[in-house]
Protein backbone atom coordinates (compact mmCIF):
# COMPACT_ATOMS: atom_id res chain seq x y z
CA UNK A 1 0.00 0.00 0.00
CA UNK A 2 3.31 2.23 -0.08
CA UNK A 3 2.91 2.89 -3.67
CA UNK A 4 0.02 4.94 -3.72
CA UNK A 5 0.98 7.16 -0.61
CA UNK A 6 3.79 7.84 -3.11
CA UNK A 7 1.50 8.66 -6.54
CA UNK A 8 -0.44 10.88 -3.89
CA UNK A 9 2.92 12.80 -3.17
CA UNK A 10 3.97 12.79 -7.16
CA UNK A 11 0.63 14.06 -7.88
CA UNK A 12 0.38 16.94 -5.03
CA UNK A 13 4.07 17.89 -5.39
CA UNK A 14 3.15 18.91 -8.76
CA UNK A 15 -0.52 20.55 -8.29
CA UNK A 16 1.56 22.83 -5.52
CA UNK A 17 4.51 22.75 -7.73
CA UNK A 18 6.68 26.49 -8.19
CA UNK A 19 4.49 27.18 -11.14
CA UNK A 20 1.56 27.55 -9.58
CA UNK A 21 3.31 28.95 -6.21
CA UNK A 22 5.11 31.89 -8.03
CA UNK A 23 1.16 32.90 -9.22
CA UNK A 24 -0.01 33.05 -5.95
CA UNK A 25 2.76 34.29 -3.37
CA UNK A 26 4.65 37.36 -4.42
CA UNK A 27 7.51 38.89 -2.40
CA UNK A 28 7.22 41.90 -0.40
CA UNK A 29 8.07 44.02 -3.72
CA UNK A 30 5.48 42.44 -5.64
CA UNK A 31 7.95 39.65 -7.19
CA UNK A 32 7.57 36.47 -8.11
CA UNK A 33 10.16 34.11 -5.03
CA UNK A 34 13.34 32.91 -6.38
CA UNK A 35 12.91 28.97 -5.54
CA UNK A 36 15.62 26.86 -4.52
CA UNK A 37 15.37 23.22 -4.44
CA UNK A 38 18.69 23.06 -1.37
CA UNK A 39 20.09 19.22 -1.48
CA UNK A 40 17.13 18.60 -3.89
CA UNK A 41 13.41 17.44 -3.88
CA UNK A 42 14.46 15.50 -0.46
CA UNK A 43 11.16 14.68 0.80
CA UNK A 44 10.08 12.36 -1.12
CA UNK A 45 13.65 11.00 -2.19
CA UNK A 46 17.07 10.43 -0.29
CA UNK A 47 18.81 14.29 -0.49
CA UNK A 48 21.64 14.51 -2.65
CA UNK A 49 21.18 12.15 -5.23
CA UNK A 50 20.78 12.84 -8.51
CA UNK A 51 17.27 11.82 -8.67
CA UNK A 52 16.53 14.43 -5.96
CA UNK A 53 18.16 17.08 -8.05
CA UNK A 54 16.27 16.21 -10.85
CA UNK A 55 12.98 16.13 -9.24
CA UNK A 56 13.33 19.61 -7.82
CA UNK A 57 14.39 21.27 -11.01
CA UNK A 58 11.17 19.49 -12.93
CA UNK A 59 9.12 20.94 -10.13
CA UNK A 60 10.17 24.02 -10.83
CA UNK A 61 12.96 25.33 -8.77
CA UNK A 62 14.96 28.07 -9.87
CA UNK A 63 18.01 26.78 -8.65
CA UNK A 64 19.41 23.28 -7.41
CA UNK A 65 21.60 23.20 -4.54
CA UNK A 66 24.27 21.16 -4.00
CA UNK A 67 26.69 21.17 -0.91
CA UNK A 68 30.30 19.66 -1.94
CA UNK A 69 33.08 17.46 0.16
CA UNK A 70 36.15 16.35 -0.86
CA UNK A 71 37.00 13.01 -1.01
CA UNK A 72 40.46 11.30 -0.66
CA UNK A 73 41.73 11.64 -3.96
CA UNK A 74 40.68 15.33 -4.49
CA UNK A 75 37.05 14.51 -5.61
CA UNK A 76 33.93 16.87 -5.26
CA UNK A 77 31.13 14.69 -4.66
CA UNK A 78 27.13 15.88 -3.32
CA UNK A 79 26.08 15.23 -0.03
CA UNK A 80 25.62 17.49 3.18
CA UNK A 81 28.20 17.15 6.10
CA UNK A 82 31.87 15.70 6.21
CA UNK A 83 31.01 12.86 7.03
CA UNK A 84 28.81 10.05 6.66
CA UNK A 85 26.44 7.75 9.48
CA UNK A 86 25.03 4.18 9.55
CA UNK A 87 21.30 5.98 9.87
CA UNK A 88 21.72 7.63 6.59
CA UNK A 89 24.35 5.46 4.61
CA UNK A 90 24.72 1.93 4.37
CA UNK A 91 28.44 2.16 5.73
CA UNK A 92 27.77 0.86 8.90
CA UNK A 93 27.11 -2.59 7.94
CA UNK A 94 29.80 -2.72 5.20
CA UNK A 95 33.05 -4.68 6.91
CA UNK A 96 35.65 -3.46 4.20
CA UNK A 97 35.07 0.17 5.95
CA UNK A 98 34.91 -0.84 9.38
CA UNK A 99 38.57 0.65 9.50
CA UNK A 100 37.57 4.12 8.38
CA UNK A 101 34.92 4.47 11.32
CA UNK A 102 35.79 7.64 13.64
CA UNK A 103 34.13 7.90 17.56
CA UNK A 104 32.28 11.21 18.20
CA UNK A 105 30.62 13.04 20.83
CA UNK A 106 27.43 12.18 18.79
CA UNK A 107 28.24 8.84 17.87
CA UNK A 108 30.19 6.97 14.84
CA UNK A 109 30.90 8.69 11.68
CA UNK A 110 32.64 7.93 8.77
CA UNK A 111 34.50 11.22 7.01
CA UNK A 112 34.23 11.07 3.95
CA UNK A 113 37.72 12.51 3.29
CA UNK A 114 39.18 9.17 4.20
CA UNK A 115 37.31 8.00 1.25
CA UNK A 116 38.65 7.95 -2.31
CA UNK A 117 35.82 8.27 -4.90
CA UNK A 118 36.21 4.66 -5.79
CA UNK A 119 34.99 3.16 -2.37
CA UNK A 120 32.82 6.14 -1.82
CA UNK A 121 29.93 5.46 -4.97
CA UNK A 122 29.60 1.95 -3.56
CA UNK A 123 27.85 3.21 -0.56
CA UNK A 124 23.74 3.39 -1.05
CA UNK A 125 22.26 6.57 0.46
CA UNK A 126 19.13 6.75 3.40
CA UNK A 127 16.15 8.58 3.13
CA UNK A 128 16.46 11.05 6.59
CA UNK A 129 14.19 9.35 9.03
CA UNK A 130 11.84 12.36 9.49
CA UNK A 131 8.39 13.53 9.45
CA UNK A 132 6.68 11.28 6.64
CA UNK A 133 9.70 10.89 4.69
CA UNK A 134 8.83 7.61 2.73
CA UNK A 135 11.98 4.74 2.75
CA UNK A 136 11.50 3.64 -0.65
CA UNK A 137 14.15 4.53 -2.10
CA UNK A 138 16.67 3.64 0.84
CA UNK A 139 19.95 1.80 -0.30
CA UNK A 140 19.07 2.56 -4.26
CA UNK A 141 21.36 5.57 -5.25
CA UNK A 142 24.57 6.46 -4.27
CA UNK A 143 26.29 9.47 -3.66
CA UNK A 144 26.74 11.70 -6.76
CA UNK A 145 30.21 14.03 -8.05
CA UNK A 146 29.90 17.43 -8.60
CA UNK A 147 30.43 16.66 -12.67
CA UNK A 148 27.38 14.30 -12.47
CA UNK A 149 25.58 16.95 -11.05
CA UNK A 150 26.30 19.10 -13.22
CA UNK A 151 25.47 16.91 -16.20
CA UNK A 152 22.19 16.45 -14.75
CA UNK A 153 21.49 20.28 -14.26
CA UNK A 154 22.76 20.83 -17.91
CA UNK A 155 20.95 17.71 -19.39
CA UNK A 156 17.84 19.30 -17.82
CA UNK A 157 17.96 22.61 -18.69
CA UNK A 158 17.56 21.82 -22.27
CA UNK A 159 14.83 19.13 -21.85
CA UNK A 160 13.04 21.34 -19.72
CA UNK A 161 13.23 24.37 -21.87
CA UNK A 162 14.83 26.78 -19.09
CA UNK A 163 17.78 28.09 -17.10
CA UNK A 164 18.05 26.22 -13.87
CA UNK A 165 20.82 28.02 -11.92
CA UNK A 166 23.22 25.86 -9.46
CA UNK A 167 23.88 27.56 -6.06
CA UNK A 168 27.26 25.00 -5.07
CA UNK A 169 28.49 25.11 -2.02
CA UNK A 170 31.96 23.72 -0.27
CA UNK A 171 30.97 22.37 3.08
CA UNK A 172 33.31 23.87 5.83
CA UNK A 173 36.04 24.83 2.91
CA UNK A 174 38.67 25.64 6.39
CA UNK A 175 38.49 21.95 7.19
CA UNK A 176 39.34 21.01 3.47
CA UNK A 177 42.59 22.93 3.84
CA UNK A 178 43.85 22.04 6.43
CA UNK A 179 43.75 18.05 5.30
CA UNK A 180 45.19 17.96 2.11
CA UNK A 181 48.07 20.41 0.10
CA UNK A 182 48.20 21.97 -1.59
CA UNK A 183 45.36 24.02 -0.08
CA UNK A 184 42.36 25.63 -2.12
Amino acid sequence: MKFPFILVYIISSFLFSSSICKKVWKTSDGNSPVLIAHRGEKVLLPEHTIPAYSLGAILGADFVEPDLCLTKDDQLVCHHDLYLTASNTDVGSRANFEHLKQHTPTGFKWYIQNFTLQELQTIKIFQKDTGIRPKEFNGIFSIPTFQEFLDTIHDLNYKLGRSIGIAPELKEPAYHNSNRRPHF
